[in-house]
């Protein structure tokens, strides 16, 4: 499994203020003409990935101590509470109880989302993971028995795939004149289109503005309307990176 992003990072300001420090020092330093712009960009990313790494590491260890901290104390105010019933301390209680399912949600959150990214990278090949999702889909499609037109009971594999044949022989059976006379019907349909449809020019200068190089802003729009959520790319880096 490759590196990813772990996008709740993000929305802490002073994680990303560091983050996009880190990533302006490094441009500021290794923008040369020694540089292409190609391995320039490439290469920050392995910059900026060291750095996440090593905040997330950080991250990981403070809440596993504060996950391990609130079991604890929840552990302690509940035998209090059975022993006393105050109502100060069920409320205090509580409080611990919301803050521990507030961090579970987040690990239960990023779960989710490692989830999503093996679903991405390898559910289109011929793999473990694609074999247990087939093995999965097979069991609920499996057909036990089916009645034909008949009405008798059908258990046995081949008779199912027999009646199943049957069926849909029935189902899209057309004699060959009237195969023929839709084929003819449909060409004359898609001809009579083409020599009625409006299909105007591009003028040259809406040519030339699609052929144009793409601008800083351009790219700056298109970032801000792309849909978020989604797995992502070889590199790791989800949209909210960029």
């Amino acid at each position: 499994m490759s590196w990813r992003l772990n996008k709740s990072i993000l929305s802490d300001v002073t994680v990303a203020d560091k983050i996009g420090q880190t990533i302006r020092d490094y441009f500021q330093d290794n923008e040369t003409e020694d540089v292409t712009p190609m391995t320039c960009w490439e290469a920050h990313k392995t910059v900026a990935r060291g750095q996440i790494i090593a905040i997330c590491a950080n991250r990981k260890k403070t809440a596993v101590r504060e996950i391990t901290r609130l079991s604890s104390e929840i552990a302690t105010l509940e035998a209090r509470h059975k022993r006393t019933l105050e109502t100060t301390i069920y409320r205090e209680l509580t409080d611990k109880r919301n803050q521990l399912t507030a961090h579970l949600n987040r690990r239960i959150q990023r779960a989710y989302e490692h989830y999503r990214h093996m679903i991405y990278e390898h559910g289109d090949k011929c793999g473990r993971l694609l074999a247990n999702l087939l093995r999965q889909r097979k069991t609920q499609l499996y057909i036990p028995k089916i009645k034909n037109a008949q009405q008798q009971i059908r258990h046995l594999p081949e008779q199912i795939a027999t009646e199943f044949q049957r069926y849909y022989q029935d189902l899209y059976h057309l004699h060959k004149e009237a195969q023929d006379d839709q084929r003819h019907q449909k060409t004359a349909d898609i001809r009579q289109y083409l020599n009625s449809a409006n299909m105007p020019d591009i003028t040259e200068a809406e040519k030339d503005a699609l052929e144009a190089p793409i601008t800083p802003e351009e790219l700056a729009y298109a970032i801000k309307k792309a849909k978020t959520g989604k797995a992502p790319g070889p590199d790791g880096l989800p949209l909210q990176y960029y």
